[in-house]
């Protein structure tokens, strides 16, 4: 039986944004330019994965990063879980990140940095890894 769902993997869907698009999946509607998804429209009836390090409860699904391991590590499991919800989404968005921003006179800037770099940087890695349009 085919599913009338579309499926739209969220990486950082814990925070404001990803709950927003979370919780709110129907209003969007993907229009491919130039090979990307871009929103455009209307469109009901999606079912929303979570990648994050806490959990959504407007997803159907949630995948917990745990902080303490490094994501390469983490990678075979969390692809064998997105692939236990469903092998293909019309949709991966990424909206996790953040900024600890502070004064560079700051004794913990380097902590700080090392934060953002994880939570933006490591994030947008993530969602290209396990895309299937990789090659």
């Amino acid at each position: 039986m085919m599913s009338n769902f579309k499926n739209l993997l969220v990486i950082g869907g814990s925070g404001n944004l990803g709950k927003s698009v979370s919780l709110y999946p129907e209003t969007l509607h993907f229009t491919y330019l130039l090979g990307k998804a871009v929103v455009k429209a209307f469109n009901p009836s999606w079912k929303v994965t979570n990648i994050a390090h806490h959990a959504n409860e407007e997803s159907h699904c949630n995948i917990i990063l745990n902080p303490e391991k490094k994501i390469s590590a983490e990678l075979p499991g969390i692809i064998e879980q997105i692939e236990k919800v469903t092998k293909t989404y019309e949709a991966i968005i990424c909206v996790a990140g953040g900024w600890a921003g502070g004064s560079i006179k700051d004794k913990d800037i380097f902590e700080k940095y090392e934060l953002m770099t994880n939570q933006s940087v490591y994030s947008s890695l993530l969602g290209n890894s396990i895309s299937p349009h990789k090659k």
